[in-house]
Parts: structure tokens; sequence; C-alpha cells
């Protein structure tokens, strides 16, 4: 058996954690059979005692004995790397060159025991020297400080060659590696006292869609919401799911989050359908048929749910129809269009093909959809409508437009798991720890990146990640933000009765990379830091400019109050509720309560009675806070119509100095039932309920969004 000397220094460097602080400020710690579980999941074999010394050496010893590390890391105005230096060589002379795009942006050289020492390292007998090279120290004439991107960096040390000129040099050792110039902080939106709507995009409906919101939908939100005087739309996921398994409908369970779901896309607005006689046809025959066909009727307060495949059961044919035009117009005259989508097809390192080739292969789909450049076509026609949909809400001068939501991961079957295997680790699901919202803890079903190997590849994944989701929109939310540091990892096969414990990432160098890809894309950055989240995390994100992302119902303080609006954090995404937690209308009827009870979400009856009196007493405190601080002086009361507490709270907290005030749909169509009820599956469901609702009509308050943007306007 292996001794446990080597395994700690294994899970050290694995990022394994020892402890964590729970919901209820304890210290909970973790035993060595759940921390080598991540080993085990790793592929590493404990009990091999060769094996994990040659693991430690890799890991520790190795990078000491390398001249640059894979990738050097500079902060803006900072102007330096660092240089690791065997002993025999404390003497000679470095020289470095940094280039972009091929070009020759600064070379130099310095003898190495001038060079200030930041680290030292023990092995063999021998202390290796971290040494620190600063630009501005040994800068030529014309250097000017390096802007924020990516650069290649070589260098080389030389000694002076004994028998010839003592001007002259070899070189006994040289290196190349990326350096990456990152900002402090993230972009920053002009965005004093905005707000905006959050909505999820296959809720919407109009007389247009088929059973579902899609593009167009979501150009009509953004012009209604822009007329009212919002500056974004917060949006769920757009990944691509599923498309061969229709009913798999979670937004935040994507098979990949590089492609769209073509499911959004609004077939009239093709380019295509003008020239398709037969997709007219289907369309007309199609909405002909009334909408409400598209659905499926829940007798309980008549709310209708989406049913997916039905959705796709209609639309597919028409996007068959449009395809099959475009090849027959486009194609055979090799149009500008025509070579607009072999643009497409190309741009991103094939990776839209990629995936057609992917999708097919699973032989799920219909036969008269087999054909790469079908799939591809949705994806282009997805990117280019989401795309129009960001333009037009510039368009209609709002500040932020779009704000894109990245899930936190993918599910194990899906194409980005396919894509990057190795990157991920099976057998193990993303989560979250025990709560008040979910007392068991969470387990999300989606695999875990191992952070060994993202550090190892370059953070390549994570950086094209950013990269695809920043594009067409104004601002990005990151699901789940705590991953940057840590993520809950959950056995799934675990017989034990702790099966879950925190495991760390390379938090410095990814809040780099997202800080740099921010800049690069004119993108703000929104991280969901609900739930479990260390201090040190909430420090880094706000240092960074990161908008947070509150809850009102959440926000309270150490004796249960809602927080005044005066201490309300500045720099955050500000919500009532989102798709997580119970509308506001059932929130002060109770509804959400009764439903979980039915559902079997508590765990007995003294938990339920525990949450009545709680949901009770929040809504004295709510009442209490808005006789305090609302300056509609009209009297409200426990049984006051959900639709005037709702409005006179979101006017209170529009005086308040958060930066972002989010509406959501749902509380404006003033919903009973949710979207989503977090730990259950079949039971519920979830991410199908439609609006009441459209948008046209959810945004026609004049008056109240009226007092809305003049308070966002006079607030200070």
């Amino acid at each position: 058996m292996m001794t446990m000397d080597g395994v700690e220094q294994l899970l050290y460097l694995q990022g394994v954690g020892l402890e964590y602080t729970s919901y209820q400020g304890k210290n909970v710690y973790f035993s060595n059979q759940t921390r080598c579980s991540v080993l085990n999941a790793c592929g590493y074999n404990i009990d091999d005692e060769v094996e994990v010394a040659q693991a430690n050496f890799t890991l520790d010893v190795k990078p000491w004995l390398q001249l640059l590390a894979q990738q050097c890391f500079s902060c803006q105005d900072d102007d330096s790397f660092t240089v690791r230096i065997d002993p025999d060589f404390a003497n000679a002379r470095l020289h470095w060159q940094i280039s972009q795009d091929g070009k020759s942006m600064f070379n130099g050289s310095a003898d190495i025991n001038t060079l200030v020492e930041v680290g030292n390292y023990h092995h063999q007998g021998k202390r290796y020297s971290e040494r620190r090279v600063v630009l501005s120290d040994y800068k030529q004439a014309d250097f000017k400080s390096l802007a924020i991107g990516y650069y290649r960096l070589m260098v080389s040390i030389n000694l002076p060659e004994d028998d010839v000129l003592a001007t002259a040099e070899i070189t006994i050792n040289s290196a190349e590696s990326e350096l990456i110039v990152y900002p402090k902080h993230v972009y920053q939106p002009s965005t004093h006292r905005c707000w905006g709507i959050s909505a999820q995009l296959y809720t919407l409906v109009s007389d247009e869609n088929f059973g579902i919101g899609d593009f167009n939908d979501l150009t009509e939100l953004i012009t209604h919401s822009a007329v009212a005087g919002a500056d974004y739309i917060l949006l769920n996921p757009l990944h691509a799911l599923f498309e061969d398994q229709a009913e798999r409908a979670s937004p935040y369970s994507p098979s990949d989050r590089f492609c769209l779901n073509p499911i959004y896309i609004h077939i009239q607005n093709c380019p295509d359908y003008p020239h398709s006689k037969l997709a007219q046809q289907l369309v007309t025959q199609q909405l002909s048929t009334n909408a409400d066909k598209l659905t499926v009727m829940q007798t309980e307060k008549s709310k209708t749910y989406i049913d997916y495949q039905k959705v796709v059961d209609y639309k597919y044919p028409v996007f068959i129809a449009l395809f099959n035009s475009f090849l027959q117009y486009e194609l055979n005259q090799n149009s500008a269009r025509y070579q607009n989508f072999l643009s497409f097809k190309t741009k991103h390192n094939d990776r839209i093909q990629r995936y057609s080739h992917w999708l097919l292969a699973r032989n799920n789909l219909a036969a008269q959809y087999n054909d790469v450049d079908f799939i591809c076509y949705l994806q282009w026609l997805a990117h280019e409508q989401l795309s129009l949909c960001q333009s037009h809400a510039k368009k209609s001068q709002m500040k932020i437009g779009l704000i894109n939501d990245l899930a936190v991961g993918c599910n194990s079957d899906g194409h980005e798991f396919y894509s990057h295997e190795n990157l991920f680790v099976n057998d193990v699901s993303i989560g979250a720890p025990p709560d008040l919202w979910a007392p068991l803890g969470q387990s999300w079903g989606l695999p875990p990146m191992n952070p060994i190997k993202l550090k190892q590849s370059g953070f390549t994944h994570f950086r094209q990640l950013l990269k695809a989701n920043m594009r067409d929109c104004g601002a990005l939310r990151l699901d789940h933000v705590m991953a940057l540091m840590r993520l809950w990892w959950h056995f799934t096969n675990s017989k034990s009765e702790q099966n879950a414990c925190y495991v760390y990432y390379p938090f410095e160098q990814m809040l780099a990379i997202l800080n740099l890809e921010s800049q690069l894309n004119q993108c703000a950055v929104i991280g969901e830091d609900l739930g479990v989240v260390p201090e040190e995390i909430k420090y880094a994100l706000a240092s960074a400019g990161i908008f947070s992302n509150s809850l009102f119902y959440f926000s309270k303080d150490q004796y249960g109050q809602f927080t005044a609006p005066e201490h309300l954090p500045q720099h955050t995404l500000m919500m009532i509720a989102n798709h997580d937690v119970a509308t506001f209308n059932a929130w002060w009827h109770e509804s959400d309560l009764e439903q979980r009870q039915q559902l079997h979400l508590f765990t007995d009856n003294e938990q339920f009675t525990h949450a009545q009196h709680q949901r009770k007493q929040d809504k004295v405190n709510l009442l209490i806070w808005l006789g305090n601080y609302s300056a509609n002086k009209t009297a409200l009361h426990a049984d006051s119509e959900a639709k005037l507490v709702y409005q006179a709270l979101v006017l209170v907290l529009a005086k308040s100095k958060v930066a972002l005030l989010t509406l959501q749909l749902d509380d404006l169509a003033q919903e009973y039932l949710p979207v989503n009820i977090p730990g259950t599956d079949s039971e519920y469901p979830n991410w199908r309920r439609r609006l009441s609702k459209s948008s046209k009509q959810l945004l026609a308050n004049n008056i109240f969004f009226s007092q809305l943007a003049e308070t966002r306007k006079q607030a200070k």
C-alpha cells in the first residue's frame, strides 16, 4: 500500500481540497477516502508507489527543470516574465525575443546574476532559481509597453565560447513559450443605473412562432424593451442541445457550448424562405392549425408546456425545404451568400463541421436530414439571426444589448465532451454542496474538467469557449462562476456516506484569460455567485470588475432582514428572482412551497412547516422594508395583490446603487409555475412552461416603466 506522504503530495498538486466552510458557517473536512476518489477518477493508481512518485515529479519538480513555463502571464504595464535557472548557468547571459503574428516586438539580453530572484526550489542538491525579467529595465528607444494580447516568447542561455573572442557566445539552453499580457480588469460598459429584462427565450409566445420562442420573438422583445427604457436582455444559454433527442430540454445541460440550438431559428426571416414554395406551404399549413396545437396543455392553472418533439417535427421539414432552396439558388450560382456559408464552415477550426459529422454519426436523425452541410446550414442560420438580434439591440440604443449565458459544463454524451474527452473526468459530476435551497446538495450530471489537463493544454478549450460565447453580445454571464476557482466533484458510483469534495483550479491564470478575452471582445462579464462562495473569490472577482449576480430573495443581513437599498452592492446584476427559484407571484402566495411539498422535495413535514413559517416572516419583513423605503405610501399588506407588491419592490430597488437591475419576464407575466425546479427531473416538466402573454403585452405598462426609467436616472 502506498504511504500517505506521496499521496498527500499528489492530492495537493492535483488541487484536492481538505475542507470548506458550509452555508451554516461550519468547517467540513473531507475524508481521505473521498479525497483519494479524485485521484482515482483522474487515472492515478495510488497503490503504485512508483507511479505516484513519477506523477509528483512531473507536477512538482519538472517545471523547475524547464527554462520557461508553457505559458508566461504578465499583467498589463508590468512588462515582465520569469525564467527558471539551473545553478550551473547562474553566471550566463539570457537573451529573449518577443513576437506577435510573426513580427518582432522586443528583444534584449541581460546577465542572469543581475536579475531579481522571485523564487527557488531545491532538488538533488541543486538550488534552482526563478528570476524575473522586467522589460522596461532593458527598453529600447522606441519601446512601448506591450499591449494586451497573446505573444510568442523565445529565450536562450548563452555562455562565452572559450577558444574564440570573448564576444562570441554559444547557446546551451533555449525555450519557447506563449506570453499572455492581460489587463487587471474585464471590459467595463457604460452602465450607470441600467435596467433590463431577463428571459428564457423558449418561453416567448407570438402568433408567428411554432410553439417555441425564436429569434424573431427576441427581436420583438428587444424592440418593446428598448421603448420601455431597458438597456439589455439577459438570456438563457443558447447552446446546442441534442437535435436527435428533442425532449432533452435543459439549456444548462448542453451537448456543445460552441454551437447554437437551431430550434430558435425563425423560419420566415430566413433569406431562402421567399424562394421556397414548399417552405411557404408548410408554414401556412402549420400556422393555420393554431400554434396552441404545438403545445401540451396542463389543466392546472391552464398553463402550456412545450412539446419539443412536436416542435422539431414541425420545423425540421421546413428547414430541409429551406436548405434545398439554398442549394438550388445559391450553390448553383456560387453566389456571395454561398461563399459566406463556406467561410462560416471553416471560420472556427472546422468546429461546426466536426459537430455536424458527430451528430450524423449518432444515427438518430431522420434520413432526410442526413447531410453534413444541412447541419452546418442550420448553425449558420442560427448564428446569423443571433447576430442580427444584437445589431438590432444596439441600433435600438441599448447600452449593452444581449447578455449571453455560458453554462458551467456540458453533457458527457455530447459533442463537446466527445471532442475534448482527454480534458474531462469520467464517472464524476459537478454540483454544489448542501445549502438552504438544496439541503442534500446537488449533482448536475455534468463531468468536470481535470485542472491539470486544462493547464497542460494551455487553457485552449477555456479560451475558445469564451471567444465563442462573447460573440454577438454585450456581456456574458458565467453560470456558477466559482468554477474559476473550485468545483464540487460528486462521485456518481461512490457508496460512502461522504461522496463529494472540492477540487481547485488554476484561478489566477483563468481569471487573467477571462480579463483578456473580455477586453479583446469588448464584452462585460457577470459572475453567477449564488450559493456557497468563499470570500476570496468574491474579492478577486470584484477587483477584476466582474459584476456579481444577486437575488433579492437572498439579500439579507445577519438578522434575516432584507438588505437596506443603500447597502446593496453597486457592481452587481440584481434580480428579484431567476429560473431556479419561485416567481414572485408564487413566492408571495407561497404556492411554490406547496408544490415542493407535493413533489416530496422537503425531507419531512417539519421542514415544510419551517419553510412556511420562514416565508410568512419574509413577507412581513418585505412589507416593513417597503414601508421604510417606498415612495408610494399606499398601504401594502399580506393580502395585497402580488403585482402591486412587486412593482413597489422594483421601484425601491431602482433607487439603489445597483448597476444592473433586472426584471424577469415571468414576474411581469405574474406566472405561478416555474420553468425549473432544482432537484426534479421527470417529476416536473422543467424548461417547458411558456409565458401566458406576449412581450408586447408584458411591456405595455407605460406608467410603470416610465416610473422605473425615471427613478433609475435620478438614482444617486
